[in-house]
């Protein structure tokens, strides 16, 4: 038998190359649309979820920056919990996640590491990682299924060049919404129309609405993608007195900042 071998031409490559990314694609979408995987630190105290008075977010990049320089490293605070949100075809088994709250492997940027203050009922989270429009309806579903908080506060930015106002703004600049649960403060100025507010911020503000729970989210103003500490000192006046810490003196955000240099960490999307 005279058998003939025909090389493969570049668009057969193609095709192949095309089917394999479309594949790719797929998990990866499927894995947003996971739920994140929520484990409590050994002997942490609850019944069925943990309850606090008050929970604050700080969301990837000015939000997660400011618990991590004002609050984690500041101040005694306990780990109890981290979430991690799937991103590839291997999800994290029980055993990994346990490591990782018990720091016996390190945490990675995909997690929200939750710590109690030394008050129990006040909780911070430092959301590192950049949650997508599809991730949002779960993340906030697991967050509310593991924590029962009766005030929530979320941290996060809003970029100086999608900030639609009359007038030139520079950090520091802070602006809040909040549920109609909420106590209005004099001290807080509302975001100004036509902005508006997308993504986690917006679904863990459309859940406690939802929930009658009091929520604010505070926005501060970041200069184009340059993350500088103006534009994480705007939080301290309102976030610090919430969680019961007395600022002793100047904080310390070049660390954190410096390890984000270069790198695009705004959460927010208007």
């Amino acid at each position: 038998m005279d058998i003939r071998l025909h090389p493969l031409e570049p668009s057969d490559w193609n095709r192949a190359e095309g089917i394999e990314l479309e594949a790719e694609e797929e998990i990866n979408r499927i894995n947003e649309c996971k739920p994140p995987s929520f484990v409590f630190e050994e002997g942490v105290s609850k019944e069925g979820k943990y309850e606090c008075d008050l929970l604050c977010i700080g969301l990837c990049g000015a939000g997660a920056s400011f618990v991590r320089s004002a609050v984690i490293n500041s101040v005694q605070v306990k780990k109890i919990a981290v979430m991690h949100q799937e991103f590839s075809s291997n999800r994290l088994d029980e055993e990994e996640i346990h490591n990782r709250v018990s720091n016996k492997t390190s945490t990675d940027k995909g997690d929200c590491t939750i710590y109690a203050l030394e008050d129990p009922t006040i909780l911070v989270a430092e959301a590192s990682q950049k949650i997508t429009s599809l991730q949002t309806f779960n993340w906030t579903q697991t967050l509310i299924k593991n924590i029962s908080f009766k005030r929530l506060i979320i941290l996060d930015s809003i970029l100086q060049s999608q900030y639609q106002v009359d007038f030139e703004a520079y950090p520091p600049l802070l602006r809040s919404i909040t549920t109609s649960k909420q106590q209005l403060t004099k001290s807080l100025i509302p975001l100004e129309a036509p902005n508006v507010v997308e993504g986690l911020a917006a679904s863990l503000l459309s859940k406690c609405e939802v929930l009658s729970i009091p929520a604010t989210l505070l926005l501060s103003l970041e200069e184009n993608h340059i993350l500088e500490g103006d534009t994480l000192r705007a939080f301290e006046s309102v976030v610090l007195p919430s969680l019961k810490i007395r600022n002793k003196g100047p904080i310390d955000y070049k660390t954190v900042l410096a390890a984000l240099k270069g790198r695009r960490v705004n959460s927010l999307f208007l």
